[in-house]
């Protein structure tokens, strides 16, 4: 390690790191969660040592973080106290609510809450335990594990995923039954409008299988008896239609 990266790396205290998104999804924290306790105690303290979290030092050089959001609060549930975080840019000479709007500019925030809506600054989590449940990211994670799309470094690009899906499958199914939703989601991964989304891979033809459009018809006729409960809409192309 050469010594100008020694200076950008820093131990501190989780409960100092500030979160640049409001939410996670839950299952993915979970799923990280587990896959820690699995670790032995030599494992685990060999890969705290090595990680490095980036982080962006706003007002009171406080480090607000750019990625993991959901290891760091995996690792913080699970009462790890510290991390190394890796400092990739000081803008702590900032006011508050300039530092945001860089943030913001850069593509290293996110403003938006668990039903896909932007908020105001002031409404950011300003500790990781601030962060709320977005069923709909725990969805594009799961379809992304499944083969729904590929993995892609574009930023907020599973968030993406989620208003993808937001907007085409019920809340309700999702926390209801989250493998029929899973079903549907992978379906509409396969459509062409999907393709614009970072990692998309869609096809022009129906390759979707029976437990796609056996979810689909069970989510239309949900959203027909939800009427106005949910704010939710579904993509009704015909199957083998244009905009598969």
């Amino acid at each position: 390690m050469n010594p100008s990266s020694q200076e950008n790396l820093k131990r501190v205290p989780m409960t100092d790191l500030v979160p640049t998104q409001m939410t996670v999804g839950m299952q993915q924290v979970s799923y990280k969660r587990r896959r820690w306790r699995e670790r032995s105690a030599s494992e685990a303290v060999n890969f705290l040592n090595q990680m490095r979290i980036p982080v962006v030092l706003g007002p009171g050089e406080r480090p607000y973080l750019l990625d993991r959001h959901h290891l760091a609060l995996a690792l913080h549930n699970e009462g790890v106290k510290e991390l190394f975080v890796s400092v990739a840019a000081d803008l702590s000479y900032l006011p508050l609510s300039e530092f945001w709007i860089r943030l913001e500019s850069q593509s290293w925030a996110r403003p938006f809450d668990a039903r896909g809506r932007m908020r105001s600054y002031n409404d950011m989590p300003a500790t990781l335990d601030g962060l709320q449940d977005d069923p709909f990211r725990s969805l594009s994670w799961a379809v992304r594990k499944a083969g729904g799309f590929a993995k892609d470094e574009a930023p907020f690009s599973e968030f993406r995923w989620a208003d993808f899906f937001r907007s085409r499958i019920p809340l309700e199914l999702v926390n209801r039954n989250f493998a029929h939703a899973q079903a549907l989601a992978m379906g509409f991964a396969r459509r062409a409008e999907a393709a614009m989304l970072s990692g998309g891979h869609a096809c022009g033809r129906d390759d979707r299988g029976p437990l796609f459009r056996t979810a689909e018809r069970d989510a239309a006729f949900e959203q027909n008896a939800l009427g106005s409960t949910t704010t939710s809409t579904i993509d009704m192309t015909p199957v083998g239609g244009l905009h598969e």
